[in-house]
């Protein structure tokens, strides 16, 4: 199995989140938001037997929420799901679900050919604190 490699397109990724504004400063409402994902490669069969993987973030967490995408061999791919999320903060509901697909590339070899196309299935649980 190939190590996949750190590009410059990761690093202003993880620059990003680092930079990003702590929950507790841009949503002090948010008690803690959890994350939970499914990874599938292709097609619905694929999520039968999904990787499953499971984030809680805090207060003091990033107000970025990205993930990795899963196939090791893709290039400048991943999740960025902060969007329906923030949809949800803005909105106070309980939750934000959906599915995301990467639009990396499928390998080094394929750049500019095909599309990654590894999809992600989310459920983020909001939890707020009691207004008093």
């Amino acid at each position: 199995m190939r190590k996949r490699r750190k590009t410059t397109e990761d690093q202003l990724i993880r620059e990003r989140i680092h930079l990003s504004a702590r929950l507790s400063e841009v949503a002090p409402q948010v008690k803690r938001i959890e994350i939970n994902l499914q990874f599938a490669d292709d097609g619905d069969i694929a999520f039968q037997r999904p990787r499953l993987d499971a984030q809680i973030c805090g207060p003091q967490s990033a107000s970025v929420f990205y993930f990795k995408c899963d196939n090791r061999e893709c290039v400048h791919g991943g999740h960025d799901i902060s969007a329906a999320i923030w949809n949800a903060i803005n909105e106070r509901g309980p939750d934000a679900r959906g599915e995301h697909v990467c639009d990396g590339w499928q390998d080094r070899e394929r750049v500019g050919q095909y599309r990654c196309l590894c999809r992600l299935r989310y459920v983020a649980d909001v939890t707020y604190f009691d207004p008093t």
